[in-house]
């Protein structure tokens, strides 16, 4: 699909492009600390609220099953209803009124998409809905706790990850504007969140904690298992706590093993694994993007036949569709 988001567009601010920014950066591309990816916006591109949002629910939807597929190798875990939320203070307010028109975005925090599978499907949720309450709780009193009001989205995100899993939870929504109040049982995921960064660069890192990818990328993917061998590998970085190697060698050894995480969980997520190796059929043919074939890293060629013959391994620890 045609790039729309870009360094050019309006993005929004907060955890969801910051919270990757407090330590450099590790994983499959030259990457640098991304607060540099956080300019301020310049002229507008038509049609970006639109695309920014299929591409968080995309995302979302790939967050969502290789969570799901790390089980219990995350070094962390967390609730998980399976829902992307959305706030327009994330925004600047010059463009509140083009995203009310495009999404219809309003005061109110909204449901941006819920993933396929999850509790908040089973349960009805649907995107658009107007979030009111969660645990009992209204929403704006769980925003006002983080005294910062462009992280709405990210703080509610947080709060339902500290709920219980495998105990009811309600969420009060309103929807076409009626009130409804649905219960929904979150599951137990691994609790690294996927971020999305509106930057036209091809690629993705992590800080061990956190998953981010750029809009450039899921623009350059041809394939919803390429973008999950490349989130994967990532979330294989924070699967084996990766930092700083203390060397050239040490450096290796964890792109290797992230490339062979990264191939173990979308396959036992249900990603095609000879699909996504056509990433690096495609790459090594771009010039341009020769920085792949950094020392730190295997060849292309190299990197794709190992994919294509990694199983499952032993990351298959929950059933995922």
């Amino acid at each position: 699909m045609p790039m729309i988001i870009s360094p050019s567009a309006p993005r929004p601010v907060g955890k969801r492009f910051g919270k990757v920014a407090s330590c450099a950066a590790v994983g499959l591309f030259l990457l640098a600390n991304v607060t540099q990816l956080a300019a301020a916006p310049k002229t507008p591109i038509p049609g970006w609220p639109s695309q920014l949002r299929q591409d968080l629910a995309r995302l979302g939807q790939m967050e969502w099953r290789l969570r799901a597929a790390a089980g219990d190798r995350c070094p962390a875990m967390a609730a998980d209803i399976g829902v992307t939320f959305d706030d327009r203070r994330a925004y600047p307010k010059a463009v509140w009124p083009e995203i009310a028109a495009a999404v219809g975005l309003g005061s109110a925090p909204v449901i941006a998409a819920v993933a396929t599978g999850s509790p908040a499907e089973r349960a009805d949720v649907r995107p658009g809905d107007e979030v009111v309450a969660i645990a009992g709780r209204p929403v704006e009193t769980i925003i006002a706790a983080a005294h910062d009001d462009a992280l709405a989205a990210d703080t509610l995100a947080d709060f339902v990850a500290g709920q219980k899993p495998d105990q009811p939870l309600t969420i009060a929504l309103r929807r076409a504007g009626q009130a409804l109040t649905i219960t929904l049982v979150p599951v137990r995921h691994c609790s690294a969140r996927f971020i999305l960064v509106a930057n036209d660069a091809i690629e993705a890192h992590s800080d061990g904690h956190n998953v981010a990818v750029s809009t450039g990328l899921m623009d350059f993917t041809a394939s919803d298992d390429e973008l999950a061998l490349l989130a994967g590998h990532e979330l294989g970085h924070v699967l084996h706590t990766d930092l700083k190697a203390r060397d050239l060698a040490q450096r290796r050894d964890m792109e290797d093993a992230a490339d062979l995480a990264g191939a173990q969980l979308l396959r036992c997520a249900g990603y095609d694994t000879n699909k996504a190796a056509d990433f690096f059929d495609r790459y090594a043919r771009r010039e341009v993007l020769g920085f792949l074939r950094l020392p730190t890293h295997r060849s292309p060629k190299a990197r794709a036949e190992r994919v294509r013959s990694a199983g499952p391994g032993d990351f298959c620890q929950l059933p995922v569709k």
